[in-house]
């Protein structure tokens, strides 16, 4: 057989996320594309980096770890001591008829490596519970752990190893239609929130003194027509903003911003023919004019806290969170705050 790696189990520190993150450019950024919409580039980083363990590889974990795979971890190990039987030949997506006698640990670690050539696969040719109840330490280099089919006395014992040494547990059993998926982990606390109408905060309603000079050092007037179109459409924002409440009458403090309906659609009517004074009659907006008008919500929308982040933070067990916690995205062990 194949041994497992050997590798500390601890949180993917930042230059080595970081490193993850640039090495995904590219191919791998196109092989994962649709999958990295959905959890972003810091996720499919953690998944990239990911040791998994697979004991039992009957149709239950031969399904998972397709799925893993097609996915982009790093690499697996899979232990089973069964040999290919002709049922397995039928319900198993891993296993092919010239298989049959031979080390299923083997064949279903060599199709599934065929899915994914960027994942290092391998495998041990032993019970899983003769490993759980011999050979704890095993397990200690993982960054997760998944058991099919195994039973519940061998089970809890494996639980119990799996937390000593802080590895997350997913045990999971399939009889006919029916199934269970159980997760053992001492705590999992995940904060990246992904809404889908986030407002980004640019503190334009509330800017700080230099960014409020970095935007005054833009002169206009004084600019050229190319020059003014590469003006960024935050700066044109924070001008604008510092204008309208200078024609308030009297003057607005510079913590107002436009709050009822006419005043938003008079702070837009001035932004458009701000931008229109600069271009001849009947030709378009520039594009960093028409994104500041898009945009111009931005101008009365005062920064928060994310409800996600408060609802967290604002939890007892906040206060006490431990050190360990690091930056992680969905499906991880840590906390990204």
């Amino acid at each position: 057989h194949t041994p497992a790696p050997s590798r500390t189990h601890a949180p993917l520190s930042p230059p080595r996320l970081a490193s993850i993150m640039a090495d995904a450019g590219g191919s791998h950024k196109r092989k994962y594309d649709r999958q990295i919409r959905i959890w972003g580039d810091h996720g499919q980083a953690r998944l990239q980096s990911a040791n998994v363990c697979m004991l039992g590889c009957g149709p239950v974990g031969s399904e998972t770890l397709k799925n893993l795979v097609l996915g982009g971890i790093a690499s697996f190990t899979v232990v089973d001591a069964e040999l290919v039987t002709a049922r397995d030949t039928g319900n198993n997506f891993l296993i092919e008829a010239s298989m049959l006698g031979t080390s299923r640990a083997k064949g279903v670690s060599a199709l599934a490596q065929e899915l994914n050539e960027s994942v290092v696969g391998r495998f041990v040719e032993e019970e899983p519970a003769h490993v759980v109840q011999n050979n704890p330490g095993f397990f200690r280099d993982f960054d997760l752990v998944i058991a099919t089919q195994l039973a519940d006395a061998v089970a809890a014992v494996l639980d119990d190893v799996c937390r000593t040494h802080g590895v997350p547990l997913i045990l999971s059993t399939c009889v006919g239609f029916a199934g269970t998926v159980r997760l053992s982990l001492a705590e999992h606390t995940v904060l990246e929130a992904k809404p889908d109408n986030s407002v980004p905060d640019l503190r334009i309603a509330r800017p700080w003194p230099e960014l409020m000079a970095h935007a005054a050092a833009y002169d206009l007037s004084a600019m050229d027509d190319v020059e003014r179109r590469h003006v960024p459409w935050v700066v044109l924002l924070l001008k604008h903003l510092h204008d309208w409440r200078l024609a308030q009458q009297p003057p607005a403090p510079e913590t107002h911003v436009p709050t009822t309906g006419s005043e938003k659609r008079a702070f837009r009517d001035t932004l458009r023919a701000w931008g229109s004074s600069y271009v001849e009659v009947g030709h378009d907006l520039p594009d960093n004019f028409r994104e500041a008008l898009s945009n111009a919500y931005l101008a009365w929308t005062q920064p928060e806290v994310p409800s996600a982040a408060a609802n967290v933070l604002s939890q007892a067990s906040a206060v006490a969170m431990r050190a360990a916690a690091s930056p992680v995205a969905g499906g991880a062990d840590d906390l990204d705050v």
